[in-house]
């Protein structure tokens, strides 16, 4: 007896007779297997099999894959009665309660990698279930389901490798090569002459691919790359709409794991730096996954413009850091680096950071005059307090980096 929808339907005498249906002879489950996979062969779409099974139980089927929006049903589903069924699918696998709204007889399940991905429902018709054979049919259509799903995936990477291919090379492109990979993106449709933006997912679910599809589907002519549970692209992003933009790259992506985002680069030759740029948020959020450097957080601006301005030229960050920060570091007293850090939260409010330290206002002060004869900077001076904080904020996205990146040329250097 093929796998149950797990919680999918509930108990109803008439499911479970529908399920103790003895399973049909081979020659039976022969002819619906080999009309079926020849419709997935010639490229026919879902409907065609629900539409085929349907014919051999001799009542409506319904066919619904809620990770691919798909949902489908045989000439006898109304529109009414699929999306009752759909959205009761939908809950169930996501692990909500719902009721199914339309009576399911049977189902079976598609299933990718030990997981349901999907089902195929047998539904109520005018007339009552003659088909004794009903049962191992929606097994049968179930694995060619699936192997429609994997076809249609496979289509679908055969262009995206091409692409991930030259997303890879121009991220280590020489500016002189940028030219001839940017002609092969547009080869590709992929036309990124009105600016661009690089993202890099870390999926948490377990499924890359999904995210991958989700970026293709969204964002037509993307350059897409899937590494490991990583999946990174190059997202064609003109001025006009550009926040916008980025607002669906949150909608879409970041229920499916943590999303770095490059700042908007207008000219495709500056492809090689967005990437590096992602690339860097990704790291930084590997570390320290609390720090604000989503694009829409007012918080994060500093943090992503000192980001930004690492991958340019990652001197100057790292001379900003060994100005503010390691003269902090070197000395004896632990506790500066923290005063530092609650004084600038506070807004240069001593009796405030004093509070949050459990210290007396005078050892505060004492801390804070340290700061200034290690930096030469006064953190009771906004402007030079502002330099300090900068500093700060490099040192926890970047830490030990800062320490080799001193000698390290900018990347359009090499």
């Amino acid at each position: 007896m093929p796998e149950r929808l797990p919680s999918l339907l509930p108990a109803s005498p008439e499911v479970e007779r529908a399920w103790a249906i003895p399973a049909p002879g081979p020659p039976a489950g022969h002819e619906l297997l080999h009309a079926l996979m020849g419709e997935v062969v010639a490229g026919r779409r879902l409907d065609a099999i629900a539409e085929l099974t349907a014919e051999a139980v001799g009542a409506p089927v319904a066919i619904v894959v809620p990770e691919l929006d798909a949902a489908v049903g045989s000439s006898g589903v109304d529109p009414r009665s699929l999306r009752e069924v759909a959205d009761g699918l939908r809950a169930r696998l996501a692990g909500r309660p719902a009721e199914v709204g339309h009576e399911v007889r049977a189902e079976a399940p598609v299933v990718r990698a030990g997981t349901v991905i999907g089902g195929v429902l047998l539904l109520a018709g005018r007339r009552p279930l003659a088909n004794p054979s009903a049962a191992a049919a929606l097994d049968v259509a179930a694995a060619a389901t699936l192997a429609r799903i994997a076809v249609r995936e496979a289509h679908a990477r055969a262009p995206e490798r091409l692409r991930g291919s030259l997303l890879s090379q121009l991220e280590s492109a020489r500016p002189d090569a940028i030219p001839g990979l940017l002609e092969r993106a547009r080869e590709l449709g992929a036309s990124l002459d009105d600016g661009l933006l690089a993202v890099t997912v870390r999926s948490a679910s377990g499924r890359p691919w999904h995210v991958e599809a989700l970026i293709g589907d969204g964002f037509p002519g993307a350059l897409v790359e899937r590494d490991g549970r990583r999946v990174r692209a190059l997202l064609p992003a003109p001025e006009d709409g550009y926040d916008a933009r980025v607002a669906r790259i949150d909608a879409r992506l970041r229920e499916h794991g943590t999303v770095a985002v490059s700042h908007r680069c207008c000219r495709a030759s500056e492809a090689p730096r967005a990437l590096a740029e992602a690339r860097l948020i990704d790291r930084v959020l590997g570390r320290s996954p609390a720090l604000p450097l989503d694009p829409g957080d007012p918080a994060a601006y500093a943090y992503r413009l000192l980001l930004h301005s690492y991958v340019v030229d990652r001197r100057e960050v790292a001379e900003l850091h060994a100005r503010t920060i390691v003269p902090l570091l070197r000395d004896d007293d632990p506790m500066l680096l923290r005063t530092l850090s609650v004084y600038v939260a506070t807004n240069g409010n001593a009796n405030a950071a004093a509070a949050q330290l459990f210290a007396h206002r005078h050892t505060i002060a004492g801390r804070l005059r340290r700061i200034l004869e290690l930096t030469g900077l006064d953190p009771a001076s906004g402007a030079e307090r502002e330099q300090l904080a900068l500093g700060f904020k490099a040192h926890e996205m970047l830490g030990d980096e800062l320490a080799d990146a001193a000698g390290t040329p900018a990347p359009d250097q090499r």
